[in-house]
């Protein structure tokens, strides 16, 4: 009996979402593979499917090296120095995997869904008109759709890369999507209910604006944006259940928002694990000595901060939360620091941006944010500091 248009429609996207996350084709399965693999587009033949299968390979490998290394450490058996630092480093890992995976996930999901808004309701001509024109607007714009739009940390990106495939400019959405970390409502909401941290949360905002505005009139200057951003890592047109479903009977807005979002969501989890794992990593390796409050001159206190920051990589509202939890101990160069440093450039987000960045722009955005703090901490000391 041959399957209801319906019926195969949903077989043939649920496949795609699933074959992105890094499923295994099954026996019973097959025969849609071959029945829709003709339709996809391109890039989803083999890019795609190619990426999420290493970046699988990737988890797979560092799961099993962290086993193996916990098994050989526990089979030496009796040298209580080995397994004390041992446990320690795996408590550093295990709460450094769990907070950037459980902080970013909720912002990721609404990236997902907002993504799959943009490629569903709004036609090209319309993102065009409010994301192109003179360069300093389209980057006022690309910073107020940040502030309006809920998807922060890591969500920005997706949203940044629907643009883009909508035909928005480089400049704007470059900015949405450095600035949405640092100005979104859910960042400033948390600011702002924190206690004794508005002040903080303020020069955050203030830095975040001024870190976007600057890099977008920098990417302005470049005529070219394919020499900028990897143009093959920009979603497929029409947004991936449309096109998935090109041919068959339309199906409805809220439908298709619905495929679209969970095929962008299952594209980018596997990038999210891998973060998550090479942070937590990273965290377990770090001298103790680094983890602030680091002893020393004001220069190595805000240098273990924001080395902090980056490895940690929490969300918006986990560093303001980290900060307000050591207000006591740590300096106040060393907050800011670890504030607008981990806005910008954390382990998560360089992941990220380097989905979209090409590797001479991702270093601009490194180098730009890291002097950009240093001068912002270094003006604010020149004029009393903050209070």
């Amino acid at each position: 009996m041959k399957p209801a248009p319906l019926q195969l429609k949903e077989e043939r996207v649920l496949f795609k979402a699933w074959t992105r996350a890094g499923g295994v084709k099954p026996g019973w399965v097959e025969r849609w593979y071959k029945r829709s693999v003709d339709s996809l587009p391109s890039a989803s033949k083999s890019g795609t499917s190619s990426r999420i299968n290493t970046q699988l390979l990737l988890v797979i490998a560092a799961v099993a090296l962290a086993g193996l290394l916990s098994r050989l450490l526990e089979s030496s058996g009796g040298n209580a120095a080995w397994m004390t630092a041992f446990l320690d480093s795996a408590h550093r890992f295990a709460v450094g995997f769990e907070r950037i995976f459980l902080e970013t996930t909720p912002f990721l999901l609404l990236g997902a869904f907002t993504s799959a808004v943009i490629a569903n309701v709004f036609s090209d001509a319309e993102i065009q008109a409010l994301f192109q024109g003179r360069t300093l607007r389209s980057v006022i714009i690309g910073i107020l759709a940040g502030f309006t739009l809920p998807v922060g940390d890591g969500g920005s990106v997706l949203v940044a890369r629907q643009l883009l495939r909508k035909g928005a400019s480089l400049p704007a959405a470059a900015a949405l999507m450095v600035a949405g970390p640092g100005v979104t409502l859910v960042a400033v909401g948390a600011g702002l209910g924190a206690n004794g941290m508005i002040g903080l949360a303020g020069l955050r905002f203030a830095t975040a604006v001024i870190f976007a505005l600057v890099f977008g009139l920098i990417l302005a200057q470049e005529s070219e944006p394919e020499r900028i951003i990897k143009i093959g890592n920009l979603p497929a047109a029409g947004g991936d259940s449309v096109s998935v479903l090109e041919g068959e009977s339309p199906v409805s807005k809220a439908k298709a928002i619905t495929l679209t979002a969970s095929i962008e969501f299952l594209e980018w989890m596997p990038l999210l694990v891998i973060a998550a794992l090479l942070g937590g990593l990273l965290q377990a390796l770090v001298p103790g000595g680094w983890i602030p409050p680091v002893q020393g001159s004001a220069a190595w206190q805000n240098a273990g901060s924001g080395l902090w920051a980056i490895l940690t990589a929490q969300s918006a509202v986990g560093d303001l939360y980290t900060v307000q939890n050591n207000l006591a101990n740590w300096s106040t160069s060393a907050q800011r620091t670890y504030l607008m440093v981990g806005m910008a450039v954390d382990v998560k987000l360089i992941l990220f941006y380097g989905r979209i960045f090409r590797r001479k722009a991702l270093l601009y955005w490194i180098m730009l944010s890291l002097s950009l703090s240093l001068l912002a901490g270094l003006a604010i000391e020149s004029f009393g500091g903050l209070h």
